[in-house]
């Protein structure tokens, strides 16, 4: 707040913590200003990410009267800008089980963050063919830790399902703990179908969640079982390795999007990737005359 009884005052926002600043674009409002006679409010806004986590900053008003042309007062704050919690871990036990038969507990400990950005609150999470994909398996609360069914893995992936536990302050800042653990499909009885075995184990595990009113765990149960049902048939007509790409996750029957390193076709496809190095070779071979060739 600027208060200016003589007259209009030239004020100046500054910050020697920030190299640039007041020459580079980062502030959202003007950073000089004429205020008024009498009492005004003079507020400063920064672009997102100008701050780095866990630093301190000083910003300096700086005010002078118009008439006198020289400052006659100056006022500074300083914060620290917010940094989410670290150090955290996540475990996942047991190692490896069966979807639908084996619960797996998730805890997560050893977060540290200032008190002032208490409570903190966790979500977990589980994905397989990509993080962008992620199944939400215990919403966000300050419980360190949940028991729950899992859908299996991706036998492309020899079954692995990834754990994240998100960790987040009062302020919204958050880091993340991951752990892996393996989920195998049930194997049905001679003469079942995969299908008829997921719902019959289902079945009994609604049942006790309903019992115990459990409704956290028939949503798990729900996602497990159609988890199981949909799983994608990953039999492919060539290693996907030995064609350059990645193994079989999204797209039946099909290898996923090319290594790293190598070009063709995009997505998921069957067709090999190459090297950009065999390109030259491929198209001079396909050259029969001198009119034919690229």
């Amino acid at each position: 707040r600027v208060n200016a009884t003589l007259g209009p005052a030239s004020t100046t926002w500054s910050s020697a913590n920030i190299p640039g600043f007041g020459t580079t674009v980062r502030a959202l409002t003007p950073l000089t200003r004429t205020a008024p006679r009498g009492s005004s409010l003079f507020a400063l806004s920064l672009l997102a990410n100008t701050l780095t986590e866990g630093l301190s900053y000083t910003f300096t008003l700086q005010s002078a009267y118009v008439s006198t042309g020289s400052y006659s007062a100056t006022t500074a704050v300083t914060i620290l800008a917010n940094a989410p919690p670290s150090g955290g871990t996540l475990t996942i036990l047991p190692t490896s089980g069966t979807s639908l038969v084996t619960p797996y507990t998730f805890q997560t400990a050893y977060w540290v963050d200032d008190e002032a950005d208490f409570p903190i609150t966790y979500v977990f999470s589980t994905y397989t063919a990509s993080i962008l994909n992620q199944n939400i398996v215990k919403r966000s609360d300050t419980v360190q830790y949940a028991t729950m069914f899992l859908g299996q893995g991706l036998l492309s992936m020899n079954y692995l399902v990834n754990g994240v536990a998100n960790a987040s302050d009062v302020y919204g800042s958050f880091a993340v703990a991951t752990a892996t653990t393996t989920v195998f499909a049930i194997q049905p009885a001679v003469s079942q179908t995969v299908t008829a075995a997921v719902a019959a184990v289902a079945d009994v595990s609604l049942k006790n969640a309903f019992v115990s009113r459990d409704a956290s765990q028939v949503t798990q149960i729900v996602d497990a079982a159609l988890s199981a049902i949909n799983t994608i048939d990953c039999t492919v007509p060539s290693p996907c390795a030995s064609i350059n790409r990645l193994s079989c996750r999204l797209t039946p029957q099909t290898c996923g999007a090319c290594l790293g390193g190598f070009i063709g076709p995009s997505g998921d496809s069957n067709i090999a990737c190459t090297s950009p190095d065999n390109i030259p070779k491929a198209i001079g071979a396909a050259c029969t005359n001198n009119t034919n060739c690229l």
